[in-house]
């Protein structure tokens, strides 16, 4: 098991990590104040502690439920938090917990990458949340 950890998972955790990186950049690249829009990383400061394939923004002055919409399926997303159900209007515990207000929660949005997901896949994807985003603010 431990060489199973070496030689197969820990090449495929730093890989998703990279392409999750990869995917805030290239977001704050397209997006980070371009027509009042922020983009902020939530998670701890420092970066460490957080899921190697998760990566959850704010998208200030953006709606996230009306941003997945205008996307319609053309990226694999979700607004809010992972332990928050869609039935609820209000804002979830967790993203209370890291300091969020309503109007963060509501532009927070969490994209995972998966063993499989490829760099052109990660530059579609914010691509399509940048075009979204652009359309949503105009």
């Amino acid at each position: 098991r431990d060489r199973y950890q070496r030689r197969v998972r820990e090449p495929r955790v730093r890989e998703m990590e990279t392409r999750r990186d990869y995917l805030y950049s290239l977001l704050q690249a397209a997006i980070d104040n371009k027509q009042g829009c922020t983009v902020r990383r939530n998670g701890p400061p420092d970066g460490l502690d957080v899921l190697p394939n998760t990566l959850s923004v704010v998208l200030c002055g953006i709606d996230a439920a009306r941003l997945l919409r205008a996307m319609d399926k053309t990226v694999a997303a979700s607004a809010g938090a992972a332990c928050h159900s869609g039935a609820q209007l209000s804002v979830s515990r967790t993203l209370r917990a890291i300091g969020l207000d309503n109007r963060a929660a509501a532009g927070t949005l969490r994209l995972s990458i998966g063993r499989e997901t490829s760099d052109a896949d990660v530059e579609r994807a914010a691509a399509a949340i940048a075009a979204a985003c652009a359309a949503q603010l105009s």
